[in-house]
C-alpha cells in the first residue's frame, strides 16, 4: 500500500491473500508479485505520473486497502514505536520528526521511563491550534505569542502550525464539510476555506482568532485536542537526565529548529540538542532551496549550529565532569547533537552556481 505522501507500508495482515508477505496480490488476477520487483518498478517509475498511476491501479485491491489502514492506524503506530524503543534497548535521548500525537506518544513513553517537559514544568499539553497559535507567515505578534507559549509550557515538541498532516487527518475522517459549515457559522471561512476549491485551506487553523476548538467541536469532533500537527519531538529518560531548558528558533522560510538543554543527573555533565525537519523535494533544484532557504541563510540551521559550537567551545567544563562519574580525568566540555530529517539523498546536489561571465 502507499500512504497519501507516497510511502511504501510493508504487508503486516496475518491472513495474507498470496500467502507469501514477500508477494503482493493483483488487482486482475495476474500472478503475484514480489515486493522487492515493487520497490524496482516505482524507482523506475519516478517523475512519470502514467506509470506510478498504472501501479497503483494494478495492485488495488481490498486487501491491501486493509493492510494500509492496519499500519497507519494511529494507536497501532503507538505500540510499535514503544515496541522499537525497547528493542533498541531503551536509548537515553529520542528526536522524532512529522510526530503528529505529542500528547497521546509522550503519556505513553513517560510510562516507559521518558520525558519531554523542562523540569519546573508542569502544564498540561494542549495542541497549538486549539488557540490559533501560528508561525512564521501569520507575522510577527502572532509568532511571538507562539514563541512565549511553547516556552511557558516547556513541552519539548515544536508543532509546524497548519500542517498538511491535520488537514489530511481531518480530510480523512470526512470532516471537511462539517468544519466548512462551523466556520461559515462562526464567519471565519475566509481564513479555514479556499473558496476556489471549497476545500480546507492550507493555513487551516494557523493563526485562527479564537482557535479551531469551536469549529471542531461544532463540526462533531468530540475532544478537538486528540487532533494535532505534526512537528519535531525530543524525549529522555528521566532517570538519567534533566531538562534545564528549551529554546525555539524560527526562520524566514518558516523552518522551525526545537533547541533543549539537558544536564546528565550521574555526572554532571550538559548536553546541547537541536532538532529539526527540513522541507522535501528529491531534485537538485529542491536542495538548492533547502540550503539558500532552511540551512545557509542567516537566520538558517548552519549559523545556528556553528553559533552552539562556539557556545560550547567557549564554556568552561562543567565542574566535576569526567568522562564517567568515577573518572579522575579532566572535566569536559557540554556535548552538541544535531537530529535532522534532511529530506535529501547522501548523493544530491544543488545545481553548480552558474559561471562569472568574463
Amino acid at each position: 500500500g502507499m500512504e497519501n505522501d507516497g510511502f511504501l507500508v510493508p504487508p503486516v495482515l496475518a491472513e495474507w491473500p498470496t500467502g507469501d508477505l514477500g508477494t503482493l496480490p493483483t488487482s486482475d488476477g495476474s500472478p503475484p508479485v514480489a515486493f522487492a520487483q515493487l520497490l524496482c518498478d516505482i524507482e523506475e517509475a519516478r517523475g512519470n505520473n502514467d506509470m506510478l498511476a498504472a501501479i497503483r491501479e494494478r495492485h488495488q485491491v481490498t486487501d491491501i486497502t486493509r493492510n494500509l489502514l492496519a499500519v497507519v492506524d494511529g494507536r497501532a503506530r503507538d505500540l510499535q514505536l514503544q515496541l522499537s524503543i525497547l528493542a533498541a534497548g531503551c536509548p537515553d535521548i529520542i528526536v522524532m520528526q512529522e510526530l503528529d500525537r505529542f500528547g497521546r506518544l509522550s503519556r505513553a513513553l513517560k510510562k516507559l521511563g521518558y520525558a519531554s517537559q523542562v523540569s519546573g514544568k508542569t502544564v498540561d499539553y494542549e495542541p497549538p491550534h486549539l488557540q490559533g497559535h501560528g508561525g512564521v507567515r501569520c507575522g510577527d505578534a502572532v509568532l511571538a505569542r507562539f514563541r512565549e507559549h511553547l516556552l511557558e509550557a516547556g513541552h519539548t515538541f515544536l508543532p509546524k502550525t497548519g500542517s498538511t498532516a491535520l488537514r489530511l487527518l481531518l480530510e480523512r475522517r470526512g470532516l471537511t464539510e462539517a468544519i466548512i459549515a462551523a466556520a461559515e457559522a462562526r464567519g471565519v471561512a475566509d481564513h479555514v476555506v479556499d473558496s476556489s476549491t471549497r476545500t480546507l485551506s492550507r493555513k487551516l487553523f494557523e493563526g485562527l482568532p479564537g482557535g479551531s476548538a469551536p469549529l471542531l467541536l461544532g463540526a462533531g469532533l468530540a475532544d478537538p485536542a486528540e487532533v494535532d500537527d505534526d512537528g519535531v519531538a525530543v524525549f529522555w529518560r528521566e532517570n538519567k537526565l534533566d531538562a534545564t531548558e528549551m529554546r525555539v528558533h524560527f526562520a524566514a522560510s518558516g523552518l522551525g529548529v526545537l533547541e533543549v538543554r539537558l544536564r546528565c543527573k550521574a555526572s554532571g555533565r550538559s548536553l546541547i540538542v537541536l532538532g529539526a525537519h527540513l522541507r522535501s523535494g528529491g531534485t537538485p533544484v529542491d536542495e538548492e532551496s533547502r540550503l539558500e532557504t532552511e540551512v545557509s541563510c542567516p537566520d538558517g540551521l548552519a549559523p545556528l549550529v556553528r553559533s552552539l559550537r562556539e557556545e560550547v567551545a567557549s564554556r568552561p567544563a562543567d565542574a566535576g565532569c569526567g568522562q564517567h562519574p568515577q573518572s579522575a580525568e579532566a572535566p569536559l566540555r557540554p556535548a552538541f547533537f544535531v537530529s535532522l530529517d534532511a529530506n535529501a539523498h547522501p548523493q544530491l546536489l544543488a545545481p553548480a552556481p552558474a559561471a562569472a561571465e568574463p
